[in-house]
């Protein structure tokens, strides 16, 4: 049984949202890099020793893990929208085709 054009506009349209949560996610996880980032200046300014280098590396590192899983979640949520539209007028196009049938 095909799908109607308002079930592949609802899947489409989930679609869009659920890449849309991703992207939310994605700037949620940048903030708390930001954050991470804010912590290490301020106890590299207060705190002075080797303890306090090896936790300045350590934040950094995190730091740059959260802005690359920041990274792919957006490319992913870019994969979904690029996947959705295609699969969306590609649905559509057949369900147009299959209107237009004639027996």
């Amino acid at each position: 049984m095909a799908k109607s054009a308002s079930l592949i506009t609802l899947d489409y349209q989930r679609a869009i949202r659920n890449a849309n949560s991703l992207d939310k996610i994605a700037n949620d996880i940048v903030k708390y890099s930001d954050k991470i980032d804010n912590v290490g200046l301020r106890c590299n300014r207060d705190w002075k020793g080797q303890n306090a280098s090896h936790f300045s590396v350590k934040v950094g590192r995190v730091s740059d893990n959260l802005d690359q899983i920041s990274s792919q979640i957006r490319n992913t949520a870019e994969t979904i929208r690029r996947v959705a539209k295609r699969t969306y007028d590609t649905e559509m196009s057949n369900l147009e085709i299959a209107r237009s049938r004639t027996y």
